[in-house]
């Protein structure tokens, strides 16, 4: 929320966000009436929607936030018929709420910022557990010996590992619009110089990757 609050977007971005607006609008639509967008006909409007999004394969991760903005706020618009007014009445209601001391917020210190980055990490970290595990005895026993088992062997975590985790965390607290610019820079590619930059890429990914093909991560599902 802070990053989107705080964010002064150029005109690259501006012209990203347009098209990106237009590319989830079309794939929603392009694939209300297909077979998997069908099973969906139960769920409310804007779930329909979402499904309707996905469909398609339409990849709108967004990697600085981590998430998947456009198949939650494009069909949510689309349910509400823009929801501009709703949006702002409940803004307003947050607001009267806050201003009369009815509406808790924590104080806003560096501890509290760490202590829900904390926790923030602590969930993620759960729900992955309950995600990859085969079965819910599974994930509670490694949730478990998360308390339990500090004194244990623990061959699977490694110098290697270690690093990559750390290194992972680190990417977390870089600043984040020199990676808006290059993907935006991208963005802008005639189909030959991005089928290139593509290219070499993947070349990188498969050389530097392991072996084999990697199990898809959502074949839980």
């Amino acid at each position: 929320a802070r990053w989107a609050a705080e964010l002064e977007p150029e005109p690259g971005d501006l012209e990203l966000a347009d098209r990106s607006l237009l590319d989830a609008v079309a794939v929603t639509l392009a694939a209300r009436r297909h077979r998997v967008a069908r099973l969906a006909a139960s769920l409310p409007e804007g779930a329909r929607w979402a499904v309707a999004g996905h469909v398609l394969d339409f990849d709108d991760l967004h990697m600085p936030s981590t998430t998947h903005v456009s198949a939650v706020c494009v069909p949510t618009a689309l349910a509400t018929g823009g929801g501009l007014r709703a949006y702002l009445a409940a803004g307003h209601w947050k607001d009267g709420k806050r201003e009369a001391g009815q509406l808790a917020e924590p104080p806003d210190t560096l501890l509290v910022h760490w202590m829900q980055r904390l926790a923030t990490f602590t969930l993620v970290c759960i729900a992955w557990t309950l995600f990859r595990a085969d079965s819910v005895a599974t994930a509670l026993a490694l949730l478990a010996r998360t308390v339990t088992a500090w004194r244990l062997p623990s061959p699977l975590v490694t110098t290697p590992v270690v690093l990559a985790i750390s290194a992972g965390l680190v990417t977390q607290f870089l600043p984040h619009p020199p990676a808006e610019r290059l993907k935006a820079a991208l963005s802008r590619l005639r189909p030959v110089p991005l089928g290139i930059t593509v290219a070499v890429v993947l070349f990188l990914i498969t050389t530097l990757g392991p072996r084999g093909v990697a199990p898809f991560i959502y074949f839980q599902f």
